[in-house]
């Protein structure tokens, strides 16, 4: 029939529609979840630190976290270190600033992570192609920064 056409171009846009709706419904999940998120997030990289001292000795990091979606590592004497995490529009970031000495460059590593919500709207954020599983895992990679260059340096 000549009129199939429009049919079936109307109903593509209905798809469209559906999906868009999705979309917008998945990114209210996750403005919603980030500070939540962030929070848990913490208290892993909190204990996970405080094991850590508990095992391998004071390192002279310490943490706070800041009711605005972030927290902040820093260690204050040389080696100077500072991993500011933050979520926001849906990303999670973070810079990780070291300064070895009084005459050295402070050099700085930035990091972006997209932070998803699945179809029952448990927030993910994805790496490298895939996620990071737990947030035992995202404090792993984001403590090691810290540990490895203090491993390095001290």
């Amino acid at each position: 029939m000549a009129n199939d056409w429009v049919d079936e171009y109307a109903e593509s846009w209905s798809d469209d529609d559906r999906r868009r709706k999705e979309s917008l419904r998945l990114a209210k999940i996750v403005a919603d979840g980030s500070r939540f998120f962030i929070k848990k997030l913490w208290e892993t990289v909190e204990n996970d630190l405080a094991r850590f001292h508990g095992k391998a000795g004071d390192t002279g990091l310490r943490g706070r976290f800041r009711p605005e979606s972030s927290f902040i590592l820093e260690r204050e004497k040389f080696p100077v270190i500072e991993l500011d995490i933050q979520i926001e529009n849906g990303y999670l970031s973070y810079t990780f600033r070291t300064t070895f000495d009084h005459a050295s460059e402070t050099q700085e590593q930035i990091g972006k992570f997209m932070v998803a919500a699945d179809e029952n709207g448990r927030l993910q954020v994805r790496k490298n192609g895939g996620y990071f599983k737990s947030y035992a895992e995202l404090s792993q990679f984001l403590l090691k920064l810290a540990f490895d260059y203090l491993r390095q340096n001290l």
